[in-house]
């Protein structure tokens, strides 16, 4: 009775079966939930980025090294390199960063199959915003992490990119991401003829990353619903749109206790 006054699901039940299949897919073949237990909840606070750096290039190397920390991949090797975008067509043996018009013309299991190690680009004039680099860089070191899976992640390899930005969040960085995924930069101006009218405000609006801010936030609430994660820890870090998402998805995860046993069972944990 009176149902009506609910409100609808922030995202449709396939949706939601997808990114529960991708914990799953992550548990079964990246170290169970012994291994979920080591990601913490990465948070872009002094905690957990606490240098202070006398470059901008100096400050990326710092986000790249703690991101590798904090991912608990500091003992596997990697290497950053800035390069410029137009440069980027020569690198074809290279790992290159997620938010560049080409693809990747190498991967981290071909590198490391090769004995070389692994490698990501980045390009300089791409962002200044710390946030959506340490997105990225959780994205790439998300690749590194699963590049020895022996099998596709769920809908198979055609999801691959999005599924990397899940095993990012799995590793820790799902504020990151969500607040990442979509960004607004106003400047100002004349009007577009150029005569009188006085100045405008231009806004230039972009999306980082393989899922809509929607599904960044509702599958954070299912990491720390399955790290065991109080959502307080979380919602202050997310940007003000998303806490009333980030807390409506996580009340659709208590009534989600079917996926939350699926994923457990899935994981090779005994539910009773």
């Amino acid at each position: 009775m009176f149902s009506f006054f609910r409100s609808p699901p922030l995202l449709d039940a396939a949706r939601v079966d997808w990114l529960f299949d991708c914990f799953a897919w992550l548990l079964q073949h990246g170290g169970g939930f012994e291994r979920l237990k080591l990601s913490p909840l990465v948070t872009p606070t002094d905690d957990f980025f606490p240098q202070r750096v006398s470059s901008e290039h100096a400050g990326i190397e710092a986000l790249f090294r703690q991101v590798q920390l904090h991912a608990g991949m500091k003992d596997s090797p990697c290497e950053l390199r800035a390069v410029q975008l137009n440069s980027l067509t020569l690198l074809a043996d290279r790992t290159y960063a997620q938010h560049q018009p080409h693809p990747p013309h190498g991967t981290f299991g071909e590198r490391l199959r090769a004995g070389q190690t692994p490698e990501i680009v980045y390009d300089p004039e791409s962002t200044h915003d710390p946030m959506q680099f340490v997105a990225m860089f959780a994205h790439e070191f998300a690749h590194y992490f699963t590049c020895k899976f022996d099998a596709p992640p769920p809908g198979g390899w055609s999801q691959k990119e999005p599924a990397m930005d899940m095993a990012a969040v799995f590793l820790g960085f799902g504020i990151f991401l969500a607040n990442a995924a979509y960004s607004e930069e106003y400047r100002s101006g004349l009007s577009r003829s150029g005569r009188g009218g006085g100045s405008l405000n231009w806004v230039n609006s972009r999306y980082q990353g393989y899922l809509t801010e929607t599904e960044y936030t509702y599958a954070l609430a299912i990491f720390c619903h399955l790290r065991g994660i109080d959502r307080s820890q979380a919602r202050p870090h997310l940007d003000a749109n998303l806490r009333g998402v980030f807390r409506r998805a996580y009340r659709e995860l208590v009534r989600s206790q079917a996926r939350i046993r699926k994923v457990k069972l899935e994981a090779g944990v005994w539910v009773e």
